[in-house]
């Protein structure tokens, strides 16, 4: 390490304001306040898949809630996550460049009511004004904030953080100076650095004996949290199909655009995102050769993985009939029409869904296609169809949402799905149990051999 090197580094953290670390996902860090933010892309800064705002009735009491779960549950690697005060907020986006805002206005993700500890802001608003107008959340954490004054660097280096440089040389200089670990430790003090604080780690009673025999003891380590981890999922998993047996559509964090029916195990397209008419989605598609229109744009998704499918399809009759039959389907409105529409396209032609007799006409329509990529090839429970396909399945119960994350921890980006579903264990183990026993074979000789060695020695 040199002069000029450290220099390189100090003169890139002057440039840049915000910083994401490889080693410590889900928040932004500002150098102008120290302060940490959640990252609205992997955090639910509103309800309903983030399309609400969180209701202001008793104080806000859901966004407070909501951040007990997240400090509980250590989001971010931090456990004193809290609503910004208004100055802290509207500091956040004074100069317009906090990673979040959207357009040239102040708002984040396109919203400008925002939560703060005295209640909602406007950002649009420069006056710090305070309403108690339903609101979104972006929660900070002062982690890193220090007692004394410290520079931007050291504070990295304090907390063994690996931050994302806007230039990439700068990125692997610091690396190779610093070596900052794959995964930063959790910040459990505010303003402490974490290599300050005493760490405690519980050894097995046969450690000494196996220390003469250089064995890692993260052999047994990996053993105890795996076997402590499949405890977990045994206390809890009844809560989770509890929640799946209640509810019947579900939405994913990880794979957007499609709507799965538990019924069926169909996904469906969710038209939010989808052309499902022509013109701004006005006029229907043309009957003209037998919808060629219709055929020729679903060939286009599938080329582009729509949703992570490649067989998206018109549905057949019956399929968009159980659609619409109890009257549940996110996209409804009013009756048993979707999107205010009802002539839709099926394999067989057009279908009104005014009508329950299943009837097809030639007529111009809608289209809503479906995929059968979950559907699997033998009877399958649908907690097992999210798991072997690493979704993250959005639950109306926000516990049991973080609850499943905590037990199955689904990736951020799923496996591109094929036709036929391949199954991946959320462990990347095919046989989990197996590689816990075969762990405990090796510990079991281990100790055979170190008991061995102890007799003849006597």
């Amino acid at each position: 390490m040199t002069i000029d090197d450290n220099k390189k580094i100090l003169e890139a953290i002057g440039r840049q304001r915000w910083f994401r670390f490889k080693n410590k996902k889900n928040v932004i860090f500002d150098r102008d306040t120290n302060l940490l933010w959640a990252d609205s892309s992997t955090f639910p800064y509103g309800k309903n898949a983030n399309t609400m705002p969180y209701s202001a009735a008793e104080n806000y009491a859901e966004v407070k809630k909501m951040l007990r779960v997240k400090n509980a549950h250590w989001f971010g690697n931090c456990l004193d996550w809290s609503l910004p005060t208004v100055d802290e907020l509207l500091k956040l986006v004074d100069d317009k460049t906090f990673p979040l805002l959207k357009g040239e206005s102040r708002r984040i993700r396109w919203k400008n009511n925002w939560c703060t500890q005295s209640g909602c802001i406007d950002l649009e608003q420069t006056d710090g004004a305070v309403s108690k107008d339903d609101a979104f959340a972006i929660p900070c954490s002062h982690a890193y904030v220090p007692s004394a004054p410290k520079s931007t660097l050291d504070i990295f280096i304090d907390n063994q953080l690996d931050p994302i440089f806007d230039d990439y040389e700068i990125n692997n200089l610091y690396r190779r100076m610093y070596n900052p670990p794959t995964a930063s430790p959790p910040s459990l003090v505010p303003g402490k650095p974490v290599n300050s604080m005493p760490v405690e780690i519980a050894e097995p009673e046969y450690r000494p004996s196996l220390d003469k025999y250089e064995i890692d003891d993260d052999l047994i380590r990996r053993h105890d949290k795996l076997k402590k981890h499949l405890a977990l999922i045994a206390a809890n998993k009844d809560r989770i199909l509890d929640a799946i047996k209640h509810q019947r559509w579900f939405q994913f964090n990880n794979t957007r655009t499609v709507i799965f029916d538990r019924n069926t195990n169909l996904l469906w397209i969710d038209l939010k995102s989808f052309p499902y008419g022509k013109n701004s989605n006005k006029v229907p598609y043309s009957s003209a050769d037998n919808y060629a229109e219709v055929k020729e744009m679903l060939d286009m998704k599938n080329a582009h993985w729509l949703g992570n499918c490649l067989d998206w399809t018109l549905p057949t009759v019956e399929e968009i009939l159980t659609l619409v039959e109890d009257g549940t389907f996110p996209l409804l409105r009013g009756s048993r029409r979707i999107r205010w529409k009802r002539h839709w396209c099926t394999q067989s032609g057009c279908i009104d869904l005014d009508q329950t007799d299943g009837a097809v006409s030639n007529e111009d329509a809608f289209v809503i296609p479906c995929s059968h990529a979950y559907v699997p090839s033998t009877p399958k429970s649908t907690l097992d169809i999210f798991i072997d396909n690493q979704l993250d399945p959005i639950f109306d119960d926000y516990e049991i949402g973080e609850l499943y994350r905590r037990l199955y921890d689904p990736p951020l980006y799923p496996t591109i799905r094929r036709p036929v579903p391949s199954p991946i264990s959320f462990f990347q183990k095919t046989d989990l149990l197996a590689y816990i026993t075969d762990l405990e074979d090796q510990i079991a000789q281990f100790k055979a051999l170190a008991d061995s060695a102890q007799r003849i020695a006597r």
